[in-house]
């Protein structure tokens, strides 16, 4: 990330990042959430050491798992448990530089990694060795790498279904998080060129798309088989789509996000405030409660309800709920199970199991552990 001043970063990027409030949301208390247990939560392969999981992938004869730094891929081998590792940091054809998703071919077992960092798309074989690389469309996700460190949204979810391949595409460069609400799930090319529109995601806001407040509660998007999960803030509620962008099915979401309170906003500007400026940045002196009394027009008037969706095929999506208690961004520990038929499963998480892919029975993720390694973990029930 480019270093800037506060002052600049304030007027040209406000809402990069979704800050910690004081008190839980009150109407999401309203909820009944199922505590589970540290000792529920498996460790796979401790062996293995991850700095941060970005995507899993399994098929029947293997585990693929992104990682955010070298070695960037992994490979596990189911009946075999063997492991291979590779991927370097690099612009070559088998190197890697920011890749922001991996998809698993379950018929060849190849996988699909795009990189925006070195702006291609490479398919390995399981051995790791590189059949295809090749550049990726230019206007793809333009901008805001930095974007995953500070807000809430993930603008780089990329699906391969069963109809083709599926990502977000944007009318205008990202370099804050209410860019975003400029984009549409898109059926694209593997090369991320754009094809057809299926989802706009200004059409499912809960303010006006034209002039977005920071805050603004996004649309959350996942794809499974031939299906599109998508949570649309307006509606309230998950909606289940075909490979057309058609509406199969709605199941309304309990729960009402909260209002937004000057706490919120100070906490944000001081979070800000800390990226920008580095550990010391209570040296500048800085009064981030009236600041943010300056900043609360340029706010909407509810934090976000939820910030990512994730499912599974079979029917089951699952909610990740907006929780600034213990996450500066948002990104807490509760979830919603949701089944198409319509039942809602609330389930809150310990604090060390970082879910990142549904599986037919549970989630995928990563355990870390108090030294700070951190490890492959799955809940399943």
């Amino acid at each position: 990330m480019t270093p800037r001043t506060l002052s600049s970063r304030l007027a040209a990027t406000m809402g990069l990042l979704i800050a910690a409030a004081a008190c839980p949301a009150p109407e999401q208390l309203e909820i009944e959430f199922r505590q589970i247990p540290a000792e529920a939560i498996f460790t796979r392969y401790p062996e293995l050491d991850f700095t941060k999981v970005r995507e899993v992938g399994e098929t029947a004869e293997a585990i693929w798992i992104l990682d955010v730094s070298p070695p960037f891929l992994t490979r596990i081998d189911r009946s075999t448990g063997s492991v291979r590792r590779g991927g370097r940091r690099g612009e070559g054809p088998a190197d890697f530089s920011f890749p922001v998703a991996l998809q698993v071919d379950p018929e060849d077992g190849t996988a699909h990694v795009w990189d925006l960092g070195i702006r291609r798309h490479t398919v390995l074989d399981p051995t790791l060795s590189v059949v295809v690389s090749q550049p990726i469309h230019p206007g793809a996700i333009p901008g805001g790498r930095w974007m995953l460190d500070i807000s809430y949204a993930d603008p780089y979810r990329i699906r391969r279904t069963a109809d083709g391949v599926l990502a977000a595409d944007f009318s205008v460069r990202l370099d804050r998080a209410t860019d975003i609400v400029h984009g549409a799930v898109v059926r694209v090319t593997p090369t991320l060129a754009p094809e057809r529109e299926l989802v706009r995601f200004a059409e499912h806001l809960a303010q006006d798309g034209d002039d977005p407040k920071e805050f603004v509660a996004l649309p959350r998007w996942d794809a499974c088989g031939s299906d599109l999960v998508i949570w649309r803030p307006d509606a309230h509620d998950l909606a289940w789509l075909d490979s057309e962008g058609g509406v199969q099915t709605t199941v309304r979401i309990p729960g009402r996000p909260s209002p937004i309170s000057h706490a919120d906003i100070a906490s944000y500007l001081e979070a800000m405030a800390r990226v920008e400026l580095g550990p010391d940045y209570a040296d500048a002196g800085i009064d981030f409660t009236a600041m943010a009394r300056e900043a609360r027009p340029l706010f909407a008037d509810q934090l976000p309800f939820a910030t990512e969706v994730v499912c599974a095929e079979g029917g089951t999506a699952w909610l990740r709920l907006f929780d600034n208690r213990t996450d500066p961004l948002g990104r807490g520990r509760r979830w919603l199970r949701v089944s198409r038929s319509g039942a809602v499963d609330p389930i809150e998480f310990p604090a060390f199991f970082e879910p990142v892919a549904a599986a037919a029975r549970g989630l995928l993720g990563s355990y870390e552990s108090p030294d700070g390694l951190r490890w492959l973990a799955e809940w399943m029930e």
